[in-house]
């Protein structure tokens, strides 16, 4: 997994997620020239900002900005594929069935690919596939 250095400061249940995740694909990665790349993890108010302008962000109150979410990518033999969602996927369902098994339910696991959280990537209205979070439900 490439940019470890990204997850200072991100919240240790998506710290442990991604680690999780990225062992127990280990053999398939390794076979398939797969690699996992953390993107970001905690970001500045200013960094925020830019992004919101920018309209690469639809809101000021990210998740990133409490180390509440990360943005991944994978790397296919050296290349980054943006297009094909089948590794985002595959890292979704993990990530809730990760969450799943955590017996406090009041975590919620939400992935920028499924921001209604019904299980459908294909409705989304704005996709943001990198990006994985979670938030306490009150």
């Amino acid at each position: 997994m490439k940019g470890k250095e990204k997850l200072t400061g991100v919240n240790k249940l998506l710290v442990d997620w991604i680690t999780k995740f990225d062992k127990d694909n280990e053999k398939e990665f390794k076979e398939k020239g797969i690699e996992v790349i953390i993107i970001e993890g905690l970001r500045t108010l200013e960094t925020q900002k830019k992004y919101f302008a920018e309209g690469k962000s639809k809101t000021m109150n990210s998740k990133h900005l409490t180390g509440n979410a990360i943005d991944i990518c994978f790397s296919e033999k050296g290349k980054i594929n943006w297009s094909s969602m089948q590794y985002w996927t595959m890292a979704h369902y993990h990530f809730i069935q990760h969450f799943k098994n955590i017996k406090d339910n009041s975590i919620v696991a939400r992935w920028g690919g499924d921001f209604n959280m019904d299980g459908r990537w294909e409705d989304s209205s704005f996709l943001d596939a990198p990006h994985f979070e979670i938030f306490e439900s009150k």
